[in-house]
């Protein structure tokens, strides 16, 4: 290749859209991790919250059910209550937390998808 022949001016466009590209996927990047991050601290919050909750529920629905048999072992009974309590605020505490948080992961989604459709773009 001649030493005297210039780069086009679009060649230089091409590379600073294509850094510009690269950095806003980084970013993109680094807040869907931040994001996820948040949802998994709120996930944890909301199930410590109704965990205990449904345990309660779940204990009183077990006692009112077998209350009228004399010959009944509780513990067995509230042994039950307590697992089926933990297993619904643990399913109820996610389901909560990714109902009222949803929409802040799928701003996530969009603003990283739109990098990464600029970083495609610009290679």
């Amino acid at each position: 290749m001649s030493t005297d022949v210039e780069p086009a001016e679009g060649a230089e466009v091409e590379q600073g859209d294509a850094a510009a590209a690269e950095a806003a996927f980084e970013e993109g990047v680094q807040e869907q991790l931040a994001v996820e991050k948040s949802l998994w601290h709120a996930m944890a919050v909301s199930t410590v919250i109704a965990v205990p909750v449904c345990v309660v529920i779940w204990v009183a629905i077990v006692a009112l059910a077998v209350a009228g048999n004399s010959d009944v072992s509780w513990g067995l009974w509230i042994a039950i209550g307590v697992i089926v309590g933990v297993l619904a605020g643990v399913f109820f505490g996610g389901l909560f937390t990714f109902v009222t948080k949803s929409h802040v992961l799928d701003e996530a989604d969009r603003h990283a998808a739109a990098a990464k459709h600029g970083h495609a773009a610009g290679h």
